[in-house]
């Protein structure tokens, strides 16, 4: 649906709570992501390209659904496959596996969320990973270096498929120093790495014994570490995601539930909206949805988030 890792793009994310309490915000424009629910979504006037961001003011406010509406549904909810892009699953995926870290939408400085930190001392070949402390899935398991290693050593993989496989391959070696600590060894230099990390699949974590049990037990109980579970998911249906207690940045998310569709009609997804369905929509093209805005409403534009950070 949006464009990932920039899809959560701040730890402020379920902050701006207040903006979908109500399931009647008509649309939000082509540069909007789930990101509107951690951040806020622009306030200047409707159609406008140029007009400042600001949001909601006030403390946050807990409970709440938000509804979304993807362009495509996903084949499964290995985050290996999940399609971390503009049009893929990005809001899923974030929300099931929160990330390491992501990138800041104005100096797009590195900010770190499950992981405390990812240094170099040799100029990009070597990185030294450290994870914060603590770190738990969903089922009370361990998220931890091992964790990171086998979700990083899997992603090579090229039988899986998944679109992220070259930018892990770019890890030549990695090795477990600690529970928290993940050094690796890249096939060459890249002293921005961390940013490729943000972007792809390398930035989700899934527990690996939840993963060994094979595609159709993950998708029926997918564990990660990220601010959502999964409730149900009845496919050609709805994707229904609760509110995780056992979220590392409690009392985050603020929201209690997220609930998913899909349409790869445009029409069809305004329309939703616009009749007071989904909260949140993904345009393929950004005039559309100004040229559709109801007699008396407020389409609010957001700025599209390159990077994701976690709620």
């Amino acid at each position: 649906m949006f464009r990932s890792t920039r899809m959560f793009r701040s730890t402020r994310l379920f902050r701006s709570t207040r903006l979908f309490r109500s399931t009647r915000l008509l649309a939000v424009g082509a540069a909007c992501s789930v990101a509107l629910v951690l951040t806020a979504c622009g306030g200047g006037a409707a159609g406008s390209e140029s007009s400042s961001i600001s949001g909601p003011a006030g403390d946050p406010v807990s409970g709440g659904t938000l509804r979304t509406v993807l362009l495509s549904e996903p084949r499964n909810l290995d985050p290996a496959i999940l399609q971390n892009n503009l049009q893929g699953q990005g809001t899923l995926g974030n929300s099931l596996y929160g990330t390491l870290m992501y990138g800041d939408e104005q100096t797009d400085e590195i900010i770190y969320s499950m992981a405390e930190n990812l240094s170099s001392d040799d100029g990009g070949k070597t990185f030294v990973l450290k994870l914060r402390d603590g770190l738990e899935f969903s089922d009370g398991s361990s998220l931890n270096a091992d964790a990171v290693k086998y979700n990083w050593d899997r992603l090579k993989d090229k039988s899986l498929g998944s679109n992220s496989t070259p930018d892990a391959a770019l890890v030549a070696s990695s090795e477990v120093l600690s529970a928290a600590t993940l050094k690796i060894t890249l096939t060459q230099a890249i002293p921005s790495y961390a940013h490729q990390i943000s972007q792809t699949a390398m930035n989700w974590i899934a527990s690996p014994e939840a993963l060994a049990r094979g595609s159709q037990a993950f998708d029926a109980d997918p564990i990660g570490a990220g601010p959502f579970t999964l409730e149900s998911w009845t496919h050609a249906g709805k994707i229904e995601l609760v509110k995780n207690p056992k979220y590392w940045d409690a009392p985050r998310p603020y929201l209690e539930r997220i609930t998913l569709s899909s349409s790869a009609d445009e029409e069809q997804r305004l329309n939703s909206v616009v009749s007071g369905g989904p909260t949140l929509y993904r345009p393929r093209t950004g005039p559309s949805w100004r040229r559709r805005q109801p007699p008396g409403s407020r389409f609010r534009r957001c700025r599209w988030p390159a990077e994701h950070s976690s709620p």
